[in-house]
């Protein structure tokens, strides 16, 4: 079963400027998925980059308020992780950065898949507004043997939106001025097709929802034989 787990976050209020994370060590095969928020955006998501070289793959942007262009961004990695102290870098497009929130997450015992390969869905919601509950939809049911991952973006500090029932709440920054927040759930094991949170956002807001792709590994009894 893979489990998933905040690695570290981090914020900054430095304008225009590339958010780094300090120092942390993930473990040897581990899946890294990473959310980032930028306020006062272009709607470009930034470039992700990390002191190992895994290189990054973009699942999805969303507009975090009605009529603004704040947004939030996830990604997973390319390559899976090596057993040595690490940084993320995420780098806003442009000149248009007031201020970044980050969490990096691990997902380990996923057999190895990276990149898309390590995805099997994704669902979102941009530009909602305050006062109401995010909720997403998948396209499918989830398998029941897949882990998944739900981050909130919003404009409070923190956040403060609950985890949905059962999930767990990994992380629940924020940062201000300009008054932002995110925070990301998640669950071991995800059927069904809808995630709503536990509470509803006090501020507007946009959400992504992720379904990873586990590769189980092959029954113990599978590749005995008779020596030879």
């Amino acid at each position: 079963m893979a489990l998933v787990t905040l690695l570290i976050d981090a914020t900054t209020t430095v304008a225009n400027t590339p958010l780094t994370t300090p120092n942390f060590t993930p473990a040897a095969g581990d899946l890294l998925i990473v959310f980032v928020q930028v306020s006062s955006s272009d709607f470009i998501a930034p470039t992700l980059t990390d002191s190992q070289g895994l290189g990054w793959t973009t699942l999805g942007t969303v507009t975090t308020t009605p009529g603004g262009s704040d947004i939030m961004a996830a990604y997973v990695a390319n390559k899976s992780a090596t057993a040595s102290s690490m940084t993320v870098t995420a780098a806003p497009d442009g000149s248009t950065s007031a201020g970044m929130a980050m969490a990096v997450l691990r997902a380990h015992g996923t057999g190895g898949v990276t990149g898309n390969g390590a995805v099997r869905q994704t669902a979102t919601q941009s530009s909602q507004v305050a006062g109401t509950t995010p909720s997403v939809t998948f396209s499918q049911s989830g398998t029941g043997l897949n882990p998944a991952l739900f981050a909130i973006s919003n404009d409070s500090n923190p956040a403060g939106v609950s985890a949905p029932a059962g999930w767990t709440q990994r992380d629940n920054i924020g940062y201000n001025p300009p008054s932002t927040g995110l925070t990301v759930a998640t669950i071991d094991v995800f059927s069904g097709t809808v995630v709503t949170a536990g509470s509803a956002s006090a501020t507007g807001f946009g959400d992504i929802a992720i379904e990873l792709s586990v590769v189980l590994p092959p029954p113990a009894f599978m590749g005995m034989g008779v020596g030879v």
